[in-house]
């Protein structure tokens, strides 16, 4: 496949498996397709980040980020790997928090790293989805 038809990658990080369909299904209508690979596990999107990490076509473009686990891993866990493995990856994607809820504490955080490029809330509306699928054009179709 050449770089002009290259799908976007987005990597779906959370625990909500219906999340996960439901991404799948609305990134991928109207016309619009991306690769979405999903991961329930911290350790696992890690893992697939780092084994894939001089391969620019399998890198993702973009990283959605549930932040609130049922475990003891939650997403913070995976900002604080992702910035230390983030300079082997030969792609830097961006890093969007997706989440129901946001704790006041947890909105001052998001705003000082520079690894999350922002925060949208669930459910997934309208203007959030136009806003992933605009994050995912390429940038000569910014304009």
């Amino acid at each position: 496949m050449n770089e002009e038809t290259k799908l976007p990658i987005v990597m779906v990080l959370d625990q909500d498996e219906i999340f996960h369909f439901i991404v799948t299904k609305v990134l991928n209508r109207d016309g619009i397709n991306c690769n979405v690979i999903n991961y329930n596990s911290i350790t696992s999107a890690v893992s697939y980040l780092l084994e894939n990490a001089e391969s620019e076509a399998e890198l993702p473009d973009l990283i959605l980020l549930e932040l609130y686990f049922h475990s003891d891993q939650d997403g913070w866990v995976f900002i604080e790997l992702f910035e230390k493995i983030k300079q082997r990856l030969i792609k830097q994607p961006k890093v969007l928090i997706v989440s129901y809820t946001m704790k006041h504490a947890d909105m001052t955080r998001v705003s000082s790293h520079q690894t999350i490029f922002d925060f949208v809330s669930k459910p997934l509306d309208t203007d959030s989805i136009d806003y992933i699928r605009d994050l995912l054009k390429p940038a000569n179709e910014m304009n």
